[in-house]
């Protein structure tokens, strides 16, 4: 990844920008800068290579635009704003130009994070732009999303992405417009509110009546198809608020006949927050569970649930177990919350904490105990019966990614924990049968042994062999 400052003695490519609206983002059309263009940030990220050029050649207005060349389709790159003062309650409009190099199938696109005034975090759920508009090449094209600034948020990020394909394409004219209201019919969000939930003494006496739940998949037809009880039943499933089950609206789509709901569920206590029945080593308490399954069955007792799992460990899991924590390739402990957060020292108090290693034996075993622990209890309860499935989900991004960072200037391998190596070796021992001699024989090491195989150094792994390795000449 790098920004080149390219100056070109060539006509200039410039348009007047018609359209007089108010120009709310910092260095709108990349003007201003020395070295690049002020109050922006770019990146590649997820695997992606970018490279950005400053022109001072092509331009809708003034003389410089951004171009961003994203040779392949893994990753992302991004070209993200300084903050811009927003208010809460107001609508707007976020408009970009781009001249796409040559014709781009898909994912040139915006994105808006929300910020209240004193952090960077971003508060979720961001806003997007479409991802599928095809663009023409070597023209001028516009791209653009609309976000609805909530309450206690006063600042916004534009976030220029392309992902996906290949792309290549100069960006400019960033600005910022607020919105008329939306028509009516058009989408819009809505603040939910908790909604009046039902006695529960005529949920608990149909739950009495119902049989315990009986749940097939079939696959005729060259396409699964789901039945419940019997009922054939479309794969439409209510997902709630995962961190606020109590603003689900259950009986909005009950009444819209959706049967299946997913109930949110972090497995160990303190990760995201005081919940979660797995407290601490061998401790459980499943009040909670409880709670989750009635908040829903009380509004609709003839449906059915499936728990969505968050299968992190309790937060003080990997204090516990220093040597099954996730370790780059200095040995350095991963920091995390639901992504990595830095590497080396300590947590503090609060949501940080050390990141498990995913393929740590301990860790495994203790949470299909937990695990089994949870499913015990399910099926002993008055709602369990209506329970029909476990999706389980956890750790990074909540979906099981190693505890790594794979950007140039601030790259972080996983897993070199001794939990990693042992596993690794673990693996050895079934790949080839407990069978030394034949472990030596393709690693064409007559010395190695499975106690003393190590997994590919970081040199080796990513300096020589840049992250890919070929079975038949790096067996060892």
């Amino acid at each position: 990844m790098r920004l080149a400052i390219v100056i070109v003695a060539a006509t200039l490519c410039t348009l007047s920008f018609a359209q007089q609206a108010p120009i709310l983002v910092p260095n709108w059309s990349f003007e201003a800068g020395t070295d690049g263009p002020a109050d922006w940030s770019w990146r590649a990220d997820e695997g992606s290579d970018g490279e950005f050029t400053w022109l001072d050649n092509l331009a809708l207005d003034g003389t410089h635009s951004l171009k961003v060349t994203k040779p392949g389709a893994m990753g992302f790159t991004a070209v993200v704003s300084d903050f811009v003062a927003a208010e809460p309650g107001q609508s707007y409009i976020i408009s970009a130009r781009v001249w796409p190099f040559h014709n781009v199938r898909q994912g040139v696109y915006l994105m808006i994070s929300q910020h209240t005034a004193d952090s960077e975090d971003m508060q979720f759920p961001n806003a997007f732009g479409t991802v599928q508009t095809p663009l023409e090449g070597e023209r001028w094209q516009e791209v653009t999303a609309r976000v609805d600034v909530r309450e206690g948020n006063r600042r916004i990020r534009v976030h220029c992405l392309q992902a996906f394909w290949p792309s290549t394409v100069a960006w400019d004219a960033v600005t910022v417009t607020p919105a008329a209201d939306r028509a009516e019919g058009e989408p819009r969000y809505e603040e939910p509110v908790a909604e009046e939930l039902p006695p529960l003494r005529p949920a608990l006496e149909r739950l009495a009546e119902r049989q315990p739940a009986r749940v097939r998949i079939s696959r005729g037809d060259r396409r699964p198809r789901l039945f419940l009880d019997g009922t054939p039943t479309p794969f439409a499933w209510y997902v709630g608020p995962f961190h606020t089950p109590d603003l689900a609206q259950v009986a909005d789509f009950r009444d819209a006949g959706v049967r299946v709901y997913l109930a949110s569920l972090v497995l160990g206590r303190d990760v995201y927050g005081s919940r979660g029945p797995w407290q601490g080593a061998g401790q459980f308490d499943f009040t909670e569970v409880d709670e989750r399954l009635e908040r829903i069955l009380r509004v609709d007792p003839d449906g059915y649930v499936i728990f969505y799992l968050a299968c992190d460990a309790y937060r003080d899991w990997g204090v516990e177990h220093p040597d099954d924590v996730t370790q780059d390739q200095s040995g350095l402990p991963a920091i995390v919350e639901m992504h990595p957060v830095r590497w080396g020292g300590e947590p503090p108090e609060g949501r940080e904490r050390y990141g498990p290693s995913l393929v740590s034996q301990t860790l495994r075993e203790e949470t299909a105990d937990a695990l089994r622990r949870l499913v015990a209890h399910v099926e002993s309860s008055r709602f369990g019966k209506a329970v029909i499935g476990y999706h389980v989900a956890g750790y990074n991004d909540g979906q099981w990614f190693q505890w790594a960072r794979l950007l140039p200037d601030d790259l972080h391998l996983a897993d070199y924990s001794p939990a990693a190596i042992a596993s690794f070796r673990d693996w050895l021992r079934r790949r080839y049968g407990g069978d030394v001699e034949a472990l030596r024989d393709a690693w064409r090491q007559p010395l190695v042994t499975f106690a003393t195989a190590e997994p590919p150094s970081f040199e080796r792994y990513w300096v020589e062999a840049g992250g890919l390795l070929d079975p038949a000449t790096d067996g060892d």
